[in-house]
């Protein structure tokens, strides 16, 4: 298991792309004031089947259902990318809930954000079968919900769901393959270097990659391309540290290190910076 060293998870939610809405779902489910909280929440139709898409009434703090297995067909089907696309709604009266789903073919962190305009509304995210996988730890009006975590590889569903009153949504979503050593992205080290481009965020502090050598080799790193400032570090399997780089401002980084056969991380981080980098890798047997 890694260690503290390994334990910088961070994610990313700016640069949005706006794009398309999403499907209504009212075509199966009903409004029901049933329930002493006042407001309305879903209610299942006349199907009995155990697996159902969850729908928490926060106020009550209870779980209503409606079923899911009908609904996951219909489901709009999305496209994750490393900066976050932003998904315009409404939910209400008229359009109980959105449903939303993503297909992840490795480990990756995950980043969500909800935010409400004129009333209230919900998010929770859900695994294949329609189980909670992760829900915002926020239950207060006028303030966005947030769901950061790690997720597997995978099909998920996100669901969106208004209350009695109709209310606008914009839904942020987005992926990150290094933000933590359990989802470091694999590159490749040969003789001839390797050139990778990405950024570092005020939300998004470290970057990790992972690389495996089947050989003794000396590793060459260097980072650069800087525009504000940023550190580099090499470390081995275990989390130790080995080697670490860190020139003040917008200096280059580089670590030029002798490495045995087996697994390594690089980790490219700073302290609430805003900057993009160029990380070049490459490997020469010794």
């Amino acid at each position: 298991m890694l260690n503290r060293d390994l334990d910088d998870s961070h994610n990313r939610l700016s640069g949005a792309e706006l794009v398309s809405a999403p499907l209504n779902l009212n075509q199966s489910v009903v409004q029901s004031t049933d329930f002493t909280s006042g407001s309305g929440v879903l209610a299942p139709d006349a199907e009995t089947d155990a697996d159902h898409l969850i729908n928490h009434d926060h106020d009550q703090s209870r779980t209503q259902t409606l079923p899911f297995k009908q609904q996951r067909s219909k489901a709009k089907r999305i496209q994750l990318t490393n900066h976050a696309k932003v998904w315009q709604g409404a939910v209400g009266e008229g359009n109980a809930a959105d449903l939303y789903r993503f297909d992840l073919t490795a480990g990756r962190s995950f980043n969500l954000k909800l935010k409400s305009f004129k009333n209230n509304t919900d998010v929770v995210l859900l695994d294949s079968s329609g189980q909670v996988a992760d829900e915002s730890s926020c239950d207060c009006r006028g303030k966005p919900k947030v769901i950061k975590t790690i997720l597997d590889a995978g099909t998920y569903y996100v669901q969106v769901t208004g209350q009695r009153m109709d209310a606008s949504y914009q839904l942020s979503l987005s992926k990150d393959p290094g933000s933590h050593p359990r989802t470091a992205q694999p590159i490749g080290l040969a003789a001839n270097p390797q050139t990778i481009k990405n950024d570092l965020s005020a939300t998004d502090r470290a970057d990790w990659y992972r690389f495996d050598l089947t050989a003794n080799d000396k590793v060459d790193l260097r980072l650069q391309g800087l525009k504000d400032n940023a550190n580099l570090a090499l470390l081995d399997q275990s989390g130790k540290t080995l080697q670490t780089s860190r020139q003040l401002g917008r200096k280059s980084e580089a670590i030029n290190h002798a490495l045995e056969a087996g697994t390594y991380y690089v980790k490219v981080f700073g302290q609430k910076c805003e900057t993009p980098y160029r990380l070049t890798v490459s490997a020469a047997q010794r």
